[in-house]
């Protein structure tokens, strides 16, 4: 990696003098965060059965129609225009270099300055595939080379320092915010390939860009991929950084109050250590949904989310949210409709189903951040208030997820600096 990323920076040399600064003096701007694209080209992936029965047994990604996403994020961040925009990780569906060749083309149209950092799924991935109407069969991943080769412009080039055993970097947005862009995926020293984790000379070169921030009296935002605080135990393991203890006492030291990461697909706001890490939805899953950080300098990051309107600029796909929601619905209802009739503990067919069907609305509304404005509805229904009576014990186990993830509205904070 070392050698890779010295020759990366030789390269570079001869192209920037000196940190890249779009922004003079303390200006206010809109950032907008998304990760877990998963883009896929149409000649990867194309909308046909297959693709759709994929949909229907993973976790929700709207596959046959993750281009016309992607597209439409990037149409939308046209006319939006904010100042910066951050890709975190998992840009492409499984590492596939031909998906990548045609993202990083795609990303040409925006003028807003756009930064990557890579996921678990972006790099010498085993799972690289492509998907045809009549089969599946592996394709070419790309290595680290290719990848800062087919994403130089868009975060590396602007760096004011990229560490030498990793992606990381850091960049100077403005006078007044640096953004620092982590490489935290783990290698095969690591008991999870997809976990993440920080090695001791990457929190050495963090710890010595942090310096530099605090010497310019910068305000830091912190992007990763994996987590720094943990979301969810069921989403602990292989989702949040596996020394995140160690990285939390760097970010407190040097006062970092915000940190913005991804990979658990969900979108969660937590906080802890007088750090808020929030967690990003998948734009690739309903509700196509992505964040916005209004930054005002020595104040506030404020941050909101938006959604991606699909079928403003694909007409012919119309009531795209809807069809999203069903997808993930589906694809819940479906695994805890299976779940249920290998337990063998609800014999009645029909009650089951009513079962899966309520996990299945939970688990959508959990997924956006939404839980919060549809738990009263769902809890007072007449098949809700009926399966309670009934399976009391099966049911509390919903009721037990609606108490706890429905306790906040996770599609909104703010971060006062």
């Amino acid at each position: 990696m070392k050698k890779i990323i010295m020759v990366f920076l030789l390269m570079l040399s001869g192209c920037t003098a000196k940190a890249y600064l779009p922004y003079e003096g303390d200006k206010a701007l809109k950032i907008v965060v998304t990760n877990d694209l998963h883009y896929a080209h149409p000649s990867m992936i194309g909308n046909h059965q297959r693709s759709q029965s994929l949909s229907e047994k993973a976790d929700g990604k709207v596959i046959p129609y993750l281009s016309e996403i992607t597209e439409s994020f990037v149409l939308q961040m046209m006319e939006e225009k904010p100042e910066v925009i951050i890709l975190n990780g998992d840009l492409v569906f499984n590492g596939e270099k031909e998906n990548h060749k045609h993202l990083s083309q795609l990303l040409q149209k925006l003028e807003s300055l756009v930064l990557v950092t890579p996921g678990n799924h972006d790099i010498d991935s085993q799972d690289a595939i492509k998907i045809t109407e009549t089969q599946s069969y592996s394709a070419q991943s790309v290595s680290e080379t290719e990848f800062l080769k087919f994403y130089e412009n868009y975060g590396y080039r602007q760096a004011r320092s990229m560490d030498q055993n990793s992606l990381s970097y850091v960049v100077e947005v403005s006078d007044s915010l640096d953004i620092f862009m982590m490489d935290s995926r783990c290698d095969a020293s690591c008991d999870n390939l997809h976990g993440g984790y920080f090695k001791a000379n990457t929190l050495q070169w963090l710890e010595n860009q942090l310096q530099a921030s605090a010497s310019r009296n910068a305000e830091i935002l912190f992007v990763s991929h994996h987590n720094t605080l943990i979301h969810h135990e069921g989403l602990n393991a292989g989702f949040t950084i596996d020394n995140s203890n160690e990285l939390q006492s760097l970010l407190k030291k040097y006062d970092v109050k915000l940190s913005l990461s991804g990979h658990i697909h969900v979108q969660s706001i937590q906080e802890e250590n007088e750090i808020v890490d929030i967690a990003t939805q998948a734009l690739s899953i309903y509700s196509i949904q992505y964040g916005v950080v209004a930054y005002t300098p020595s104040t506030s990051f404020d941050y909101s989310t938006q959604k991606v309107d699909v079928s403003k600029y694909f007409e012919e796909i119309p009531q795209f949210e809807s069809m999203a929601y069903n997808t993930i619905h589906y694809a819940n209802y479906r695994r805890t409709a299976f779940k249920l009739l290998d337990d063998g503990s609800i014999s009645d067919e029909d009650d089951l189903l009513s079962i899966a069907e309520l996990d299945a609305q939970i688990k959508a509304y959990y997924f956006s951040g939404q839980l919060i404005h549809h738990k009263e509805a769902i809890t007072k229904s007449a098949t809700f208030t009926k399966m309670f009576e009934k399976y009391p014990f099966e049911m509390r186990k919903l009721q037990n997820a609606i108490d706890i993830f429905g306790q906040k509205d996770h599609q909104k904070i703010k971060v006062d600096i």
